[in-house]
């Protein structure tokens, strides 16, 4: 284990990070210099504040501190890893993190997992507890929902209600911050439930298709999650067909399922809780009466509003609350823990109160994870001028918005100095060009917005997970193999030193999208060529069956060497592709970003 202070500290000095933006936050020099060697302790409010200097979330410290404590809990990875992998390196961290206490949850779940891919089934005996589990609580965080997508085939329809009524509520705290791995856990949670309560007839009625069509349809989804929005896009058809009856209808699902077809998505999800969606709608249409006849028992889904209201924590106390009553642990088990009772009810209202080592304790004890951080820190409202909030989430920003949203990030930066706001104004300026201006990934105004991020990014010695996410925008600068290798080999350091380098291939492979984009437009032959091969190394072993945007990624890449033989063909290729995605997903923000491009593309001359 590596202190906090330590680790924050080289992340600092990696990103030249001066002393004096730290003690704007009202930490002295000497201070800081002691938390470093271990010997004071930041207010958890602090901690914030540095975490959003350094532009890094509480999943980013966790892998770099390295404490067991703070892994990367996922039952996906468990499934995905070598079974050395899950034998030796997750199911001896998660025996260490038992050993403190209070629960041995998480070495139970490694074991079950384990027992499954060992011998095709439950543990009896782990099934029991783990199952009492998720009845016991009533307030999901990232480890409960792990919980639940393990066990959702194998509980009753009966446990599985009650299961799935406490998903749909707690899923809703990821509304702006969705974990990549959590995705999986949400298809398998409502493929069974689709299965459980609309395919088998006997537990099918009008509140329970109801309630399950909404919880799909509310589902916090990704542009990158794509399986997610095919599902909701399903579950919209069959809701508009209670409220419309529209015989239009079948063309537009007809239209659906043909693009599924083409684009190999007809199933979605993993056995057991994969979907043939063709297969789904033929049941719905052959017995449709059946799923909208009034329940006749008091066993059925409620009005899917009630108990189901987002989530909002306005503060790290108001998390621990929720999650406090939600999961019954009682302050007696906290107290003993290390955070009293006194300190423990005033922080509700006064998280400031709270240190470092209390929010240890406290994840410890609530089964709380560093992604669950995240997920509050990013539902968070930003003040830009004491009257007007907003939040940085360009996934729920209006392209027509994307304009505003860079220029008050820019303000905001210039008022405060956050890098931040100086990242997410770059993203938005690249999102407006993409989605608004035909032509704009090859302009100048392209290139000078990359030049200024490649200045950003040159200024941190060592780059970390966040500069990932900002290339992606920066190579449109690079104009010729002469000054890319810079670049490459600090993506490389980056992605190779990951703990789980899956989690950042999609934002790796985006940037080379673009940059592929960028240099056909401009006719370089080279850079197509390089990017794709740079694109294949990285991304080989990360192309996971069941990931379907990184299938689709991967399928691409054979097509963009092709502009230089058939540019023409090449624009109808990539725009049938287009509209799929869109005809799936619902996702017009991204058909439109690409649209323009392929507009350029297509006004391009064939180069010889």
């Amino acid at each position: 284990m590596r202190p906090y202070g330590e680790v924050l500290n080289d992340i600092r000095a990696d990103k030249n990070v001066s002393i004096s933006e730290i003690e704007q936050f009202g930490i002295s020099k000497s201070r800081w210099y002691r938390f470093v060697a271990g010997e004071a302790e930041l207010s958890l409010k602090e901690l914030i504040d540095v975490l959003t200097l350094l532009t890094m979330t509480f999943s980013e410290l966790a892998m770099s501190v390295k404490v067991p404590l703070f892994r990367p809990f996922s039952t996906v990875s468990m499934f995905a890893m070598s079974l050395d992998q899950l034998k030796t390196d997750v199911i001896g961290t998660e025996k260490t993190v038992a050993e403190a206490g209070p629960d041995d949850y998480g070495y139970q779940v490694a074991q079950m997992v384990l027992y499954i891919r060992e011998n095709g089934g439950y543990d009896p005996t782990l099934f029991a507890s783990l199952k009492e589990l998720l009845l016991e609580t009533e307030s999901y965080t990232i480890f409960e929902l792990n919980v639940a997508g393990l066990l959702a085939y194998g509980l009753t329809p009966e446990e599985f209600m009650v299961v799935y009524q406490r998903f749909a509520r707690s899923i809703t705290m990821f509304n702006t911050y969705l974990p990549i791995d959590v995705w999986g856990i949400a298809m398998q949670m409502h493929v069974q439930a689709i299965k459980k309560f609309l395919v088998d007839p006997k537990n099918r009625n009008r509140e329970n298709t109801r309630f399950i069509l909404e919880a799909i349809i509310n589902q916090p989804a990704t542009d990158d999650t794509v399986e997610l929005k095919i599902l909701r896009r399903l579950a919209m058809f069959v809701r508009d067909d209670e409220v419309l009856e529209n015989p239009a209808l079948d063309d537009l699902v007809k239209a659906f399922l043909d693009a599924a077809e083409r684009e190999r998505a007809s199933v979605v999800g993993l056995a057991p809780s994969d979907l043939n969606l063709a297969l789904i709608w033929q049941i719905y249409r052959a017995e449709r009466d059946s799923f909208w006849q009034p329940a006749t028992t008091d066993e059925h889904f409620p009005v899917y509003a009630a108990g189901t209201e987002v989530t909002y924590f306005e503060h790290f106390g108001k998390l621990f609350q929720w999650v406090v009553q939600g999961k019954h642990i009682t302050t007696g088990t906290i107290d003993r823990a290390g955070v009293s009772t006194y300190k423990l009810y005033r922080a509700y209202k006064d998280p400031d109160l709270l240190r470092s080592d209390d929010m240890t304790v406290l994840m410890r004890v609530l089964r709380l994870l560093p992604a669950d951080l995240d997920a509050v820190i990013n539902s968070q409202y930003i003040d830009t001028t004491h009257t007007t909030w907003v939040q940085y989430v360009p996934e729920l920003t209006d392209p027509t918005m994307y304009h505003v949203m860079a220029d008050i990030a820019l303000k905001n930066y210039q008022r405060l100095g956050s890098r931040r706001d100086l990242e997410v104004s770059f993203e938005y300026r690249a999102l407006d060009g993409m989605a608004n201006y035909p032509g704009w990934l090859s302009s100048s105004a392209a290139n000078q917005l990359g030049r200024a991020i490649m200045d950003e990014l040159m200024s941190i010695d060592v780059w970390h997970d966040r500069e990932l996410r900002l290339i992606k925008f920066g190579l449109l600068a690079i104009d010729s193999l002469d000054n890319i290798d810079v670049w490459t080999k600090q993506m490389r350091k980056v992605y190779e030193n990951s703990y789980e380098p899956y989690r950042l291939i999609e934002n790796i492979l985006e940037a080379l999208d673009l940059a592929t984009f960028r240099a056909a437009l401009l006719g370089n032959r080279e850079l197509v060529a390089y990017y794709t091969l740079l694109a294949r190394d990285l991304g080989r072993d990360q192309v996971r069956v069941g990931s379907l945007w990184l299938q689709w990624r991967w399928v691409m890449l054979d097509y963009y060497e092709w502009f230089f033989d058939d540019p023409t063909a090449l624009v109808s290729m990539l725009s049938d592709f287009i509209i799929d995605y869109q005809t799936l997903t619902g996702n017009f923000a991204m058909m439109m970003r690409y649209r323009s491009i392929l507009q350029a593309l297509g006004n391009q001359p064939k180069i010889k």
